[in-house]
């Protein structure tokens, strides 16, 4: 079996690493930022496919593949998220309303 995953990525996480980008220019550190998103993201796919494929049974294995990484740059690239974030009183955490909203 070969579950194909796709990683969507929202654009909070483009700004954190853009900010943390020690590169000079708008765009060097815009191509830093994906770089470094990229890497990380693919580094925890290849973590969950090393977890399926040490299980040990002889019927079936598990390999799954990467079918691409979504990166939003900016809020007007992100409607699954914007609009649908509230923030939890008890904790100050930040959090996305039920999943129904995308279907």
């Amino acid at each position: 079996m070969i579950p194909v995953y796709s990683i969507v990525v929202d654009h909070t996480v483009y700004e954190t690493w853009y900010n943390q980008s020690r590169k000079r220019g708008r765009t060097a550190r815009k191509k830093d930022a994906i770089k470094q998103i990229e890497y990380n993201y693919l580094h925890v796919l290849r973590g969950v496919n090393m977890r399926y494929q040490s299980i040990q049974h002889s019927d079936f294995s598990v390999s799954i593949q990467g079918a691409g990484i979504i990166i939003s740059v900016s809020e007007a690239d992100s409607p699954w998220s914007e609009g649908h974030v509230y923030q939890e009183e008890a904790t100050g955490q930040y959090q996305l309303t039920p999943v129904n909203f995308f279907f």
